[in-house]
């Protein structure tokens, strides 16, 4: 039987600030179009922190004999041996099955969206052995549940729904290479590939570019305080990581979540 603590450490419900980054997009998806009922607010929030969790547990799985040779994750659970991997697997099918529970709830079309959404979420810990750019995909499946929103409040795709999942992805590629940038110096060691790895010495440039676009698509949606408060904060950011991209990396990183409020309410309102 795995420890509470372990598995508590494993679902990273110790660290509970980066299921909004999840969360925010979800809602965003909620609210384009028509307005939802609580009972889908509240099957849809459930499925985002089930996921989340179920994400993380399966992610130190694969990475299991990766983390004890980076600083920041040598103290995870299947690392540091307070978990096994079977106990993390057995947890993992749990939380699938209770995930799986909430699509009773859900229309056809939306289950089927589910089953891609767990594919990604299965695919993003490979992905850093085969390419540069696991943010990327970690971007496609982190806001998948803002496709699945959308189209289970409203019944089909729409523009605003492709637009607001872009700018999601973009979003997640940028805070995700921000966040991979503390661990830069033992990914170089252990040969784990990462955006902040490929760019190398031009990783602001990258940044910059992504911070750019993202103001930019903004600005095409509206100009008030909230698309201004958001452009701010980017660019306040990118002056704050270039002093110390390595250090200030996770700080940035854990004030992301207010972008996606602001947008969120920018959905809300318009």
């Amino acid at each position: 039987m795995i420890k509470l603590n372990a598995a508590f450490r494993l679902m990273r419900f110790h660290r509970p600030l980066p299921i909004l980054l999840i969360l925010w997009p979800t809602y965003w998806g909620l609210f384009l179009g028509k307005t939802p009922s609580l009972k889908i607010c509240i099957v849809f929030t459930l499925g985002v922190i089930l996921m989340r969790a179920a994400g993380c547990i399966i992610n130190d799985y694969f990475d299991r004999h990766f983390d004890g040779q980076i600083t920041r994750t040598q103290n995870r659970p299947l690392a540091n041996g307070s978990a096994t991997p079977r106990q993390a697997l057995g947890l993992f099918t749990l939380l699938i099955l209770l995930a799986a529970c909430l699509l009773f709830f859900l229309h056809p079309i939306t289950i089927l969206l589910a089953v891609c959404a767990l594919a990604l979420a299965m695919l993003y810990p490979l992905a850093k052995r085969f390419t540069h750019f696991p943010q990327l995909v970690l971007g496609l499946a982190f806001n998948f549940g803002l496709i699945m929103a959308s189209i289970q409040v409203n019944g089909s795709p729409s523009f605003n729904l492709f637009f607001w999942y872009l700018f999601a992805v973009i979003w997640t590629l940028l805070y995700d290479t921000e966040y991979a940038l503390m661990d830069y110096t033992d990914d170089l060691k252990t040969g784990i590939k990462s955006t902040a790895v490929f760019f190398g010495p031009r990783v602001m440039l990258f940044l910059s570019a992504l911070s750019a676009i993202l103001i930019l698509m903004l600005l095409t949606q509206a100009m008030n305080w909230l698309t201004l408060s958001i452009a701010a904060f980017l660019i306040w950011q990118l002056w704050a990581l270039k002093k110390s991209p390595q250090t200030k990396g996770l700080m940035i990183f854990n004030l992301h979540h207010w972008i996606g409020l602001a947008v969120f309410l920018l959905i809300f309102h318009s």
